[in-house]
C-alpha cells in the first residue's frame, strides 16, 4: 500500500461506494461555493477534496505506527474511530427524524465522548440502528484497544510495537463494521 494512496481498507467492498458518495456530498457542497466565489474572482479557483476526516486521520495513524510511534498511533486510531462513530450517530438521527436532540444526546448525555465503549454512545447507538455492534467478534479486541488509548492518554503508558499493532488492527474492524452500517443502512 502507498502513502499516495491513502488509507483505504482491505476487503471491504463498500469503501468505494463510501468514498463515491462522500465524494458527492462534497461535490454538492462546493457547487454552491463555486457558484459564489467564480461571480468574486473571474472564474479562477482551485477546489482540493480531500477524505473524509476519520480516513485521514487513521492514515496519520498508520504513518505513525510505521515510524514507531506507538502510543500516538494507538491515541489517533481511536480518534479515528470516535469521529466516524459521531458522524454514523449524526446520520442515524437525521435518518430516524431526530436530529433536533442531536446537541442533547451527543453533546450533553454522552458529555462530548463519541467512544462506543461508552455505554450511553452504544445504547444510543444500537436504538438507532438496530445494530448490536457488541457482540461482533471483534468487540472485546476494540474494548481492549480502548482500554489502552485510555492508559496512554491518560497515564502516559508506553505501548509495545505488538500492542499498538493490535490497537490498529481492532480500529480498523470498528471502521469498517460501521462503514458497513452506512452502506447497508443507505446513510
Amino acid at each position: 500500500m502507498s502513502d499516495d494512496a491513502g488509507w483505504i481498507p482491505r476487503g471491504f467492498d463498500g469503501t468505494p461506494g463510501i468514498i463515491a458518495a462522500w465524494k458527492k456530498q462534497q461535490d454538492d457542497y462546493h457547487s454552491v461555493a463555486v457558484a459564489t466565489a467564480a461571480m468574486q474572482r473571474n472564474n479562477q479557483l482551485l477546489l482540493f477534496l480531500s477524505p473524509p476526516p476519520y480516513i485521514a486521520i487513521f492514515t496519520a495513524a498508520k504513518r505513525l505506527l510505521d515510524a514507531g510511534e506507538f502510543g500516538a498511533a494507538v491515541v489517533l486510531a481511536q480518534t479515528a474511530c470516535e469521529v466516524l462513530g459521531a458522524n454514523v450517530l449524526e446520520r442515524l438521527m437525521k435518518k430516524r427524524s431526530v436530529e433536533l436532540l442531536r446537541d442533547w444526546i451527543v453533546l450533553g448525555a454522552t458529555r462530548q465522548n463519541a467512544s462506543f465503549s461508552s455505554n450511553v454512545v452504544r445504547e444510543l447507538y444500537v436504538a438507532l440502528s438496530g445494530d448490536r455492534i457488541q457482540g461482533e467478534p471483534f468487540w472485546a479486541k476494540y474494548l481492549e484497544h480502548v482500554r489502552r488509548r485510555n492508559e496512554v492518554a491518560h497515564q502516559g503508558k508506553t505501548v509495545s510495537k505488538p500492542e499498538a499493532e493490535d490497537s490498529y488492527q481492532a480500529a480498523e474492524s470498528f471502521i469498517r463494521h460501521l462503514e458497513g452500517v452506512i452502506v447497508t443502512q443507505s446513510l
